[in-house]
């Protein structure tokens, strides 16, 4: 199995080495680890807002900006590991990162009051760009005014291209790695559906967005009678993976075929950006990395 060597996509190669050359300022990849598998440090910064509501009065600018992260408090910097190797067919991906919470529940009704439980988790865009930055898929859409506040609403789509995706949580996805594109209708299955049907009355007639999620459970009453908020739309696509969580830390395997990715005839020095999301206990919010570029040796 050969190797796919992973660095910023602003950082860069010397010669024909195969060793990296990392400037320090351009972290989050710190170091390097030569082990059997060579692993790259990274830094994911965001998370939760820990706040019920955006404010319109903290988010006043333009439908057509775009950002991922959105005032209030947030978690501190996540600090990880990332790998990859390749064969004729696949490409294999570890993953791990630190966490002292192991949170594998999502929301559930419970006699018709939803339990807002929320779990951990890793999304994997993939692009041939390398301008490709997660935070300008992250676009508000609108505004309304609830209870008395204005406030915005955020949702993820890409205008610029159809990035493959990859979403694995222990409770939002049954611990599976559900495949997809983010395109500008965002987050799809192959057949154009989302990934979740929302066993959530509130959400009848709207499409995913930050918005949605802060209203479901508020005055709402489930669907159907399973006790899930989230259920795995059956038009989806899974890939072999898993995550595993020992010794506060998760770490998540995935492999994913080379045709999805729109990859075929890999040659030495082709290379694809990715970016990273990490959850935390929360439902949609998410901490990032910068974009990487991943070599193909």
């Amino acid at each position: 199995m050969r190797k796919i060597s992973i660095i910023l996509f602003f950082m860069f190669i010397i010669g024909c080495r195969k060793e990296i050359s990392i400037t320090k300022d351009y972290l989050p990849i710190e170091k390097i680890e030569f082990k059997k598998n060579i692993s790259y440090e990274f830094i994911a910064k965001g998370g939760e807002r820990h706040l019920s509501l955006i404010d319109w009065g903290e988010e006043s600018i333009p439908v057509s900006s775009k950002s991922c992260h959105h005032g209030g408090e947030i978690i501190p910097p996540l600090k990880g590991f990332i790998s990859a190797n390749y064969d004729d067919k696949k490409v294999y991906i570890k993953v791990s990162w630190s966490d002292l919470t192991k949170d594998d529940k999502g929301p559930y009704w419970k006699n018709g009051k939803l339990v807002d439980m929320k779990d951990d988790g890793i999304s994997i865009i993939f692009s041939k760009s390398k301008d490709f930055n997660c935070a300008l898929t992250c676009h508000m859409t609108n505004w309304e005014i609830d209870r008395g506040k204005f406030v915005s609403d955020y949702r993820m789509f890409n205008k610029k291209e159809d990035s493959p995706i990859l979403l694995i949580r222990p409770s939002k996805t049954e611990g599976k790695v559900v495949g997809g594109i983010l395109g500008k209708e965002g987050k799809r299955n192959p057949k154009g559906s989302e990934f979740f049907i929302f066993n959530s009355k509130k959400s009848e007639g709207r499409v995913s967005s930050f918005y949605l999620y802060q209203i479901i459970g508020r005055d709402d009453q489930p669907i159907y009678t399973d006790s899930r908020l989230f259920l795995l739309n059956l038009e989806n696509i899974y890939f072999e993976g898993k995550m595993e969580y020992r010794l506060n830390q998760w770490t998540a395997d995935v492999s994913i075929p080379l045709e999805f990715l729109g990859l075929k005839d890999i040659k030495k020095g082709d290379k694809i950006y990715m970016s990273l999301a990490i959850f935390d206990g929360t439902n949609v919010n998410h901490s990032i990395t910068d974009t990487f570029s991943a070599i193909f040796e």
